[in-house]
């Protein structure tokens, strides 16, 4: 079926069931940043296939929205004939949805899926249409899945738990500490939403995700400390956690109704809220305790990232020696990702990538979050940056990292916006900053170095990287939006970038750690442990502290890999580590 026809069919839908639109989040009930096959509702319908997105289908027109990183993957997956392309910043879709309203006369019914739609999403619609001729009604079914007549069959689930010397603490030493603090809230339950925090909170993991791994799973947490887990076949994982399944929830919730429960209104499906609701419970809507919990990360946390960043910088080692043994005319983007996978897989204690690897040649760099298709996909046949972004999930830790590789001789434009890029990065690898600083304040010390240089990049500068868990975690960031202070203990990227429309994309990527330096203060440990392509630098682009500080880092990532590699990969890196 065309995304033609499968409009037409939804659209039908949409007469049947007395709607005359629909909203659809590129989401499932667990409102991560991945979805399984079956999830992909947005994809199924629009062709878009982005990771952050959403569609408004109304009986005349369609529209997708989505964010910068997107915009020409939009341009690129949707058909234009059908649905129109909006950024999701400058036009939200309740705003559009608004203006579509004001341009009829009768009244607008949209309809939503309740366990996609979050309970803070919600108000926010509910606070738009306030005082307009729009209604938003909600369903416990999505009108797609009725349409859908290949949809995927969900993964079984195979559950593992780390070992506390992994983790760092016990899961009964996380829960016993969340007792306590529901005690201190009055609360008799907190029901726990986001598949992150009850992965953490049971030192649990599993493989339901491709890049992520996830046991997809709800929780309740009483006074007691008892644990009880949502799952979607009520799975159990242990003897001593007991498990039901979502269908459960409306009888679990009748039994203790009347308590205290408190949820995070940001990951609360409204199926959930209005169930707690009908059976009389006094929903109190708080942030996710265990979120910042797990933020700070621990000391066996922190050296299983240390050990993690070990076996991922000798993979890529590996892959850089191969690569340079290429004739790059014959390499595709997708083989490059492919081949670095490979070389990651090499290693016992690896799991899975921790995203999709991006591979960008030229042009394609430009594209923040592009993903090469096999056989749709650039060869490395001109003289060009190679822009690889990707991650490893290892048994101890999770990786993320961005190098460009120069592919043939590099103009001095390209040279120039490498140098200031990394010139941004070094800034905030070497910042000093005092407790309470926030993720704000931090990404205008990176960008000031490229601001100097007439330059910009449209993301953040740095996400908060789990324990082998999702590779983006909140709740602090580096961006210009952000506000969250920065403490010791968290583990973030360092990602600054420029981009060149139709010509290349430059991005160097680390992730460090916050340590505290002295009373009251703060700095970057950084834990990536790769050489940056010196081909991409100019020295002369470099202050003095800069150039200092990628001599001494490539002297540490010599010292510390060089032992694990083989004596023609040492002499190989450390010709590549070669001080400036």
């Amino acid at each position: 079926m065309s995304h033609r026809d499968r409009l037409v069919k939804f659209r039908a839908a949409l007469r049947k069931a007395g709607l005359d639109g629909f909203i659809i989040n590129r989401a499932d009930m667990y409102q991560g940043e991945e979805v399984r096959a079956a999830d992909e509702r947005l994809a199924w319908l629009t062709g878009f296939t982005g990771s952050a997105g959403v569609a408004v289908i109304l009986a005349e027109t369609a529209a997708v929205f989505s964010d910068s990183r997107y915009h020409v993957q939009m341009d690129r997956e949707l058909d234009s004939r059908y649905f129109d392309a909006h950024d999701l910043i400058s036009l939200p879709p309740h705003d559009w949805i608004k203006s579509a309203a004001d341009a009829q006369e009768t009244p607008l019914r949209i309809g939503a899926y309740s366990w996609t739609l979050t309970k803070s999403g919600f108000d926010k619609l509910a606070a738009v249409f306030q005082k307009t001729d729009i209604e938003l009604s909600l369903h416990d079914t999505h009108l797609i899945d009725a349409l859908w007549d290949d949809r995927p069959d969900y993964p079984a689930s195979t559950p593992f738990f780390l070992d506390d010397t992994v983790s760092g603490r016990s899961s009964a030493d996380k829960c016993q500490e969340l007792a306590s603090y529901l005690e201190g809230q009055g609360a008799d339950y907190l029901l726990l939403t986001a598949p992150d925090s009850v992965n953490w909170l049971l030192n649990l993991r599993a493989r339901d995700l491709a890049c992520t791994p996830y046991f997809l799973s709800f929780a309740m947490v009483s006074r007691t400390g008892d644990i009880q887990l949502i799952t979607e076949t009520g799975q159990a994982v242990c003897d001593h956690i007991s498990a039901i399944t979502f269908s459960d929830l409306d009888q679990v919730f009748q039994k203790v109704s009347g308590s205290v429960t408190l949820c995070d209104a940001t990951h609360l499906p409204m199926a959930l809220f209005t169930a707690l609701q009908a059976a009389d419970h006094d929903v109190r809507l708080v942030p996710d305790r265990v979120q910042t919990m797990k933020a700070v990360k621990n000391p066996a946390e922190i050296a299983g990232f240390k050990d993690a960043h070990i076996r991922d910088g000798c993979a890529l080692i590996r892959f850089w020696h191969w690569f340079e043994a290429q004739d790059k005319s014959t390499i595709h983007e997708y083989q490059i990702a492919e081949q670095l996978a490979g070389f990651r897989r090499e290693d016992e204690h690896f799991i899975c990538d921790s995203f999709p690897a991006i591979a960008g040649f030229g042009a394609h760099g430009a594209i923040v979050h592009y993903r090469a298709a096999k056989s749709a996909d650039a060869a490395l046949n001109a003289p060009g940056v190679l822009l690889l972004d990707s991650g490893g999930h290892y048994q101890t830790g999770t990786t993320d990292i961005t190098r460009c590789f120069a592919v043939g001789e590099i103009d001095n434009e390209t040279r120039r916006c490498s140098t200031a890029v990394f010139a941004a990065h070094a800034n905030l690898a070497m910042a000093q900053f005092p407790e309470g600083t926030t993720g704000a304040q931090l990404d205008a010390i990176c960008r000031a170095a490229l601001w100097a240089e007439g330059l910009d990049y449209g993301h953040g500068t740095g996400h908060g990287v789990g324990h082998i868990l999702s590779v983006h975690e909140g709740p602090a960031s580096i961006s210009p939006r952000r506000h969250d202070a920065i403490y010791a203990g968290y583990i973030l990227s360092n990602e600054p970038g420029t981009y060149k429309k139709d010509s290349f994309g430059i991005r160097h990527e680390n992730l460090v750690l916050s340590i505290a330096k002295e009373p009251g203060w703060l700095a970057f440990e950084t834990l990536t442990l790769f050489p940056f392509d010196l081909r991409l630098i100019d020295r002369r682009g470099l202050s003095a502290a800069q150039l200092s500080w990628l001599n001494d880092y490539h002297a540490t990532v010599l010292e510390r890999l060089a032992p694990h590699l083989p004596s023609h990969l040492a002499a190989f890196l450390a010709e590549k580590c070669a001080p400036l």
